[in-house]
């Protein structure tokens, strides 16, 4: 099933703003990543796979300066820190993480071996999980990458106390590429059910949403 969306911008604090403005539900600061330079905002969705889920802001952590931009998350950093805003990757969670990035790597595709990771919450809360990342980014980031949260719980858990007219609504996740047959395969055979490939000049993800105020994308 999908566990999170990326979507990266070189000022993540003033984007966060402009998506409340537009949708008028509010992102909540999620934490930094210890020397990858980067920090986040998580918003959890409703999603059609109807486990948690959630989309993740993600960009330039002032208080590193001096992180490494190689270590950075995704390697986002690596060209500099006016990247272009964009729907980055996307992350599924798999029943057997170490199975599918095994059994992936069998059948040609390339994932990465499981390794662990933590960052504390705005909270002070430690997170843990491992994931599976491949660099660079396999189909130019429209290959999910995979993650298991184990025994913490999942950042994009929904509660009820979160009333109807804030909450986002994940519908489907679209991917155009020149490789389109391909990711079609690799989706298939991930049992993606809300993910479509399609072919395009220039790789991009885009992401359907719905809210109270109406529908949108997010590419």
């Amino acid at each position: 099933m999908i566990d999170h969306l990326v979507y990266a911008h070189p000022h993540v604090d003033e984007y966060v703003d402009i998506f409340e403005s537009q949708c008028g539900i509010r992102p909540r600061f999620g934490g930094s990543h210890p020397g990858g330079g980067t920090k986040n905002y998580i918003l959890p969705l409703v999603s059609p796979d109807e486990g948690p889920c959630y989309l993740e802001f993600i960009g330039p952590d002032e208080n590193q300066p001096d992180a490494d931009p190689e270590e950075s998350m995704f390697g986002l950093l690596k060209d500099g820190l006016d990247f272009a805003p964009r729907l980055l990757t996307f992350a599924i969670h798999p029943q057997d993480i170490d199975h599918v990035a095994a059994a992936g790597r069998a059948a040609g595709y390339d994932f990465a071996h499981p390794t662990s990771a933590s960052r504390f919450t705005a909270r002070g809360q430690i997170l843990r999980w491992r994931y599976a990342v491949a660099e660079p980014l396999p189909f130019d980031g429209l290959q999910p990458f995979l993650i298991d949260w184990g025994a913490t719980p999942h950042p994009g858990q929904l509660t009820e106390e979160v009333p109807p007219e804030e909450r986002l609504y994940l519908l489907q996740l679209d991917a155009e590429h020149p490789q389109d047959g391909e990711l079609t395969s690799l989706y298939s055979w991930l049992g993606l059910r809300h993910c479509l490939a399609f072919p395009g000049e220039h790789p991009r993800l885009i992401a359907h949403f719905a809210c109270a105020r109406g529908p949108f994308d997010l590419s």
